[in-house]
């Protein structure tokens, strides 16, 4: 699916600028006369804001993604007709929830789980957080699992490697041609 183009609101650049000579007036004056204080000032800062980054990787990593988010809503507005990512993703139909359950088993996909007969598909990733209908992102489980699973016990990550035990009827699946989603 191509990007869709994100247009720069018009407001971003007038406040930047506005923001931009607000800051240069009120900073030029002062500089003026006490330029070396200025500099000996803005190192001092520029050290500890350097250090900081050095010492903290979370800070950083929490300050660069806020960052970069930040900085992306305020320039761009979404396009018309965008949604948001949670909307984008469809649920399965009933063919489709049929189609997995076939090539998957029939069985809920939990190791050492006896059930049969289930019915329940289970997003590791759920569609709210922008989880994809792939076949690596859908599990089969029982009730009981199937419940357990929405509460994240066992984390995603075991739900994962369940998954992965499980590739080679994925790989069916998908040799098929019949799963609409990659």
């Amino acid at each position: 699916m191509p990007q869709r183009q994100r247009r720069t609101r018009t407001e971003f650049w007038a406040v930047l600028i506005f923001v931009a000579l607000l800051a240069y007036a009120l900073i030029a004056n002062w500089w003026k006369e006490h330029a070396a204080l200025g500099w000996v000032i803005l190192g001092i800062a520029l050290a500890l804001l350097a250090f900081l980054l050095y010492r903290f990787p979370g800070l950083r990593a929490r300050l660069f993604n806020g960052l970069k988010t930040a900085i992306g809503r305020a320039m761009h507005e979404p396009t018309p007709g965008s949604t948001p990512q949670s909307t984008r993703v469809p649920p399965l139909t009933q063919s489709e929830r049929d189609l997995f359950i076939y090539y998957i088993g029939n069985k809920c996909e939990k190791p050492d789980c006896p059930e049969r007969n289930v019915h329940e598909i289970h997003h590791i990733k759920p569609r709210e957080e922008g989880g994809k209908n792939t076949v690596w992102n859908l599990l089969l489980l029982c009730p009981t699992h199937h419940t357990l699973a929405q509460k994240n016990v066992p984390s995603r990550s075991t739900q994962r490697f369940w998954v992965q035990q499980h590739s080679n009827q994925r790989h069916r699946l998908l040799k098929s041609r019949k799963w609409p989603y990659r």
